[in-house]
Parts: structure tokens; C-alpha cells; sequence
């Protein structure tokens, strides 16, 4: 919360400095119990990743992130909420598409 809040005030190095210190405190890749568990949540997370890295110049960085959320989606049976499906975490599969495309603008406004 406390990054998407950096974020917003265009503090977008602290933002990815509270992302990364949240992630490691949630143990970011553990298999758990509960919404953190979700893929759609853990591809919301390195789509945010993505914009933030797009918005601090780390092109590349950024499109690793990018793409290791969609692998994230791919892997757990795509993206249901573009095809309009709307399953028990629809809307945590409706944040990871709105993340991921908030980064992929990020990315082309960034490009040279």
C-alpha cells in the first residue's frame, strides 16, 4: 500500500524501494495460503515492478519484469479477465491486466 502511495506522489524510486522491502517480507514466491498466493496477485506485483523500473529508465529490467508476470498468467491458465470469464478472483485478475498494461505504457513512453 505504502508503495502505490510513493508511486502516486511520482516517488518512484521509493516506490520500488517499499515493493522490493514488501515482497521479501511477504516472501514474494512462497506458495501460501490466501489472496498473496493467487498468480493473478503475484503478476499484479511484477507488472507494478515493471512501471515503476519504465518510469526509473531500467528498460530492461522492466521488460523482465513484464514478461515474468505474463509467464506468471500463462502458467495458471492465461488471463481470464480479458476474455471476460469471470471466476471466484476476478478482480484480482482485473488488477493484474490493468497493472500490466500501466507498465506496458510506461515502457513505450520511456522508449527512445
Amino acid at each position: 500500500m505504502r508503495a502505490r502511495l510513493a508511486h502516486r506522489r511520482g516517488h518512484f524510486q521509493a516506490a520500488l524501494e517499499l515493493l522490493d522491502e514488501s515482497m521479501a517480507q511477504r516472501g514474494f514466491g512462497v506458495v501460501r495460503a490466501g489472496v498473496e498466493s493467487l498468480p493473478a496477485r503475484r503478476a499484479e506485483l511484477k507488472s507494478f515492478r515493471a512501471e515503476l523500473c519504465a518510469r526509473l529508465g531500467r528498460e530492461d529490467e522492466a521488460r523482465q519484469e513484464l514478461q515474468s508476470s505474463q509467464n506468471i498468467q500463462q502458467a495458471a491458465g492465461g488471463d481470464p479477465s480479458a476474455s471476460g470469464i469471470r471466476g471466484e478472483f476476478w478482480e484480482e485478475n482485473l488488477r493484474a491486466t490493468l497493472s500490466r498494461k500501466a507498465a506496458q505504457r510506461a515502457l513505450q513512453t520511456t522508449a527512445p
